[in-house]
């Protein structure tokens, strides 16, 4: 047999240089690959991996984590104040009417005008909560960008930033309405657009990347490797927006009880001592009552009083209301829909209650700087035949109620303007006004709005449901027990 020679033994990779003139025929090892830089390194949110870098490697160098903090406590701002906004909104709509908001500091810095304005809510929701489930998706991409490997980190500042887009542009359109249809501002809802800016430019400045790669980063992440993310980020945002509804709901519902018990406490209170009336003019509360009120007041209705409806009606409504008043408006929105329904069989009378004592000699203090002219407007419209047009003009634009917005608004209602230019200087205007309101503080009225069906007196925002039922007794179409107590309706979904 041929005996097999020995073989060289093959050196070990990484065992030293192997001498190449000495062994010729031994293996080449294998080289090492070289490490790639950091700013060369595949984005492990795109293409899913996952590096170990720290993220001191962030885009080439550190990641600004001040930017992001700061980022984090604005966003925590943000919901305490949309969480403020949506409170209020549902005060002013639904509450007792003794709400103000804290940050109401004249006719152009008002809340509260912004907030009961057509363009405050949507479906009936105050369009601050919706800030709430975003603040919180934005939160939690932030908190994500923190703690996590460079690639990740920037998938997750993309989706945020792309988020702030629509915000910042809502902003934009919500302070349009205030600049210039409004012509109020609202300090808290500034303080909101301060938050969707801060969000859109620091997520930006901390990934050092520019807006437009940022959203094409955040739209791969629809449908690529960080789809996790999103879809977190997404279900996190809808849990907040379910349970911001749901309290919506339920907040909705307790306030419009409180309502209702203090349509009928006020009422007690006005009824069981005419000789003394409340002490002021805050609504007190009576938990769970549904019991109407029965005791009917004289008010008195002359000819020229601004009414619509057949004047012998069997149901007369009589509103003691101030145009500058939030919650005459709020009110009237109901009423409008009772002139429409009951035009035939209710008559509704209007009577001025301004808020300022420069012409109504029955109040102190002066809550509604424009509330006077306001009043002298309605009066000049009425003696031109055009009180309701004027009247539903007035309240449509609350937030301008100064001396040039009328005049605009006289045209705009088919008035004179001659006539109403001269009208308006009129002394007996006045008269006419300082007469509607000693004859409300002779039944008790100190506050507005107040309302009289067939002398049964109401106070603050009544609820369409209230109003229809209280008129369907009067006219005979609800009898006994069953006219003696009011069982809302179930409150609709928000």
């Amino acid at each position: 047999m041929s005996e097999t020679l020995p073989q060289p033994a093959r050196p070990r990779y990484g065992a030293g240089p192997v001498n190449k003139t000495s062994n010729p025929d031994a293996p080449r090892a294998r080289k090492k690959p070289r490490p790639q830089a950091a700013t060369a390194a595949v984005d492990p949110a795109l293409e899913g991996s996952d590096t170990p870098d720290a993220l001191d490697t962030f885009a080439g160098g550190e990641l600004k984590r001040g930017p992001l903090i700061a980022l984090l406590g604005l966003l925590a701002l943000g919901v305490v104040v949309a969480t403020y906004m949506t409170v209020a909104h549902l005060e002013l709509f639904h509450g007792t009417g003794s709400f103000k908001s804290i940050c109401n500091f004249g006719a152009h810095l008002s809340c509260d005008a912004v907030n009961t304005s057509d363009q405050s809510e949507v479906f009936g929701v105050g369009i601050a909560l919706f800030a709430l489930p975003a603040y919180a998706m934005m939160a939690f991409l932030v908190r994500r960008a923190l703690s996590s490997t460079p690639g990740r980190a920037r998938a997750a500042l993309a989706l945020a930033h792309a988020l702030a887009w629509p915000a910042v542009a809502y902003s934009a359109y919500l302070f349009f309405v205030m600049a210039v249809q409004l012509r109020t501002f609202c300090l808290f809802c500034l303080t909101l657009d301060s938050v969707n800016i801060a969000a859109l430019v620091l997520t930006a400045v901390v990934a050092r990347e520019k807006p437009t790669t940022l959203l094409a980063r955040a739209w791969a992440s629809l449908d690529g490797p960080g789809q996790r993310l999103t879809m977190i980020a997404g279900g996190l945002g809808g849990l907040v927006l379910a349970f911001a509804l749901a309290g919506h709901a339920f907040l909705r519902a307790s306030l419009e009880s409180e309502s209702r018990a203090a349509v009928t406490a006020l009422a007690s209170a006005a009824g069981s001592s005419p000789d003394d009336p409340p002490a002021s003019d805050e609504i007190p509360s009576l938990s769970g009552a549904r019991k109407l009120p029965t005791k009917r007041w004289t008010v008195p209705v002359d000819d020229d009083d601004a009414s619509v409806g057949p004047k012998d009606a069997k149901v007369t409504i009589i509103q003691f209301a101030d145009f500058q008043c939030a919650f005459c408006r709020k009110l009237d929105q109901g009423l409008a829909e009772m002139r429409k329904t009951y035009a035939s069989e209710v008559r509704f009378v209007y009577k001025h209650f301004p808020m300022n004592p420069r012409c109504n000699p029955t109040v102190r203090t002066e809550k509604h700087k424009y509330a006077c002219e306001a009043a002298i407007a309605g009066e000049c419209a009425r003696r031109q035949g055009k009180f309701w047009p004027m009247h539903d003009l007035l309240y449509q634009r609350q937030a301008h109620l100064e001396r040039a917005a009328l005049d605009a608004d006289a045209v705009d209602a088919g008035l004179d303007p001659t006539a109403f230019l001269g009208c308006m200087s009129d002394s007996t205007v006045r008269e006419v006004i300082a007469k509607d309101a000693i004859e409300g503080a002779s039944v008790k009225v100190n506050a507005t709005p107040r309302t009289f069906i067939n002398g049964r007196l109401f106070g603050g925002v009544l609820s369409e449901d209230l109003l229809d039922f209280v008129i369907r007794i009067e006219l005979g179409r609800v009898t006994g027990e069953a006219a003696e107590l009011y069982t809302p309706k179930p409150s609709p979904s928000p």
